[in-house]
């Protein structure tokens, strides 16, 4: 038993090191307990001096490890390599192995009656269930695992499920409930020095503000959120960012630099293996090369999104990866491949209950349909945007109406900034 304490031991040490290494460390209070391994750390940080290829290397052993925990009765240290362990998951697509590891971990923790570990797990769960895009589940996780830190009144914790919380809201169409989550949680993180979960956090916020059409407001946001990203130590951070500013040009019609900014975002992500990242850059890439009007470089661009995205697994990524082919389609005067697109992007966009992405695709599709001449179906589709339009807050259905205004004014087959430019 003391030879397998030991080896989880050292296998937490690297699991934690490579996280720390990959993904920035955390700016928060120590209120873990430490465990001592007993290694030196000029060993770890060779073994784990490439994080990522540690951990393809090593992701056999992480499952024994966590498995081999469990049996021996070491809740915490299965559910603390299993928290370390869930980023490289994550950023690999490994679905059935994350699944696999928070099942684990949670009932482990559940047997312990280790209220921190549960928290930890339902977070990994629900982050689990946010990739899978089950937005439900991953509430009720989030949630759960807000309620047990307040038990402890832990508030970087409590923070940080606040700002997963804040992308449920957003995704619902709730912009002010997310707004109100993302400020009270960016104070926590700026207070306490975490420079990498304060770059998400306005990175979000920027979200919020691109989505209500507050360009400048989302540039300074972008632009303190890439400087903290780099500050501490996380390229995915980096490029999730970059991502939004690409996202930011796009909205305010600055296509340069959009293809720019999504040019970096690809680099990185393609060096990390991030294939969802892949999806989501090379779909803002191809929007911006589309309506610099460089035809021949986007279509390719938005093929390789949607099979990256399918590949994936992610139905958000994949949306909006077929709604840019219906984009594209539109460009080249091909409005029945229009069609087709944009109401597969509408189907998976409602089947996710994201009513902004759903409407805006409706939007979009609907003057496609009036280009075809099927204006019953156009209207029906407008009715529906209206019924989204009173499903979300006054915040983003001022914005919905807005749009619903320029169609009636405009009826043009070619709706595409709202959907192209906000995402995400």
């Amino acid at each position: 038993m003391a030879a397998l304490t030991r080896l989880l031991n050292a296998l937490h040490a690297l699991s934690e090191a490579a996280r720390v290494r990959e993904f920035g460390p955390t700016g928060g209070p120590a209120t873990l307990p430490r465990i001592d391994a007993e290694l030196p750390a000029d060993l770890v940080g060779r073994l784990v001096a490439d994080p990522i290829a540690w951990f393809d290397r090593e992701r056999p052993v992480v499952m024994a490890g966590i498995r081999q925990a469990v049996q021996a009765g070491r809740a915490e240290l299965c559910w603390r390599i299993a928290m370390n362990a869930e980023p490289f998951f994550e950023l690999r697509v490994y679905l059935d192995e994350w699944r696999e590891i928070q099942e684990i971990a949670l009932a482990a923790a559940r047997q312990a009656g280790d209220e921190r570990g549960q928290a930890e797990m339902l977070c990994v769960r629900g982050a689990l269930a946010q990739t899978e895009q089950r937005f439900d589940d991953a509430r009720r996780d989030f949630e759960g695992a807000l309620s047990l830190f307040e038990k402890t009144a832990d508030v970087f914790q409590m923070a940080k499920v606040r700002r997963d919380l804040a992308f449920l809201e957003r995704m619902n169409g709730q912009l002010d409930e997310a707004a109100m989550h993302l400020e009270q949680a960016l104070a926590i993180f700026v207070e306490l020095g975490d420079q990498i979960l304060a770059a998400h956090t306005l990175d979000n916020l920027a979200a919020i503000r691109a989505e209500c059409g507050d360009i400048d407001d989302a540039k300074i946001m972008l632009a303190e959120a890439l400087v903290r990203g780099k500050s501490g130590g996380s390229r995915r951070a980096v490029s999730q960012i970059l991502h939004r500013m690409g996202r930011v040009h796009l909205q305010a019609e600055e296509f340069a630099l959009a293809a720019g900014a999504f040019e970096e975002a690809l680099t990185i992500v393609e060096g990390t293996g991030d294939s969802v990242g892949e999806a989501f850059a090379l779909h803002g890439l191809g929007i911006a090369q589309l309506r610099r009007g460089k035809i021949a470089e986007a279509e390719p661009l938005l093929q390789r999104a949607y099979a990256k995205a399918q590949s994936a697994r992610n139905r958000l990524a994949e949306a909006h990866s077929v709604a840019g082919l219906g984009e594209l389609a539109i460009t080249m005067n091909r409005p029945d491949d229009a069609a087709g697109r944009l109401y597969q992007a509408v189907v998976l966009f409602q089947q996710m209950r994201v009513p902004l992405r759903e409407a805006h695709a409706l939007m979009m599709l609907t003057g496609v349909q009036r280009a075809l001449g099927e204006e019953d179906a156009a209207k029906r589709g407008l009715a529906r945007v209206q019924e989204l339009a009173d499903e979300v807050d006054e915040r983003a259905a001022r914005t919905l109406r807005a749009h619903l205004e320029l169609l009636a004014t405009s009826r043009s087959a070619s709706y595409t900034s709202s959907l192209s430019g906000n995402v995400g």
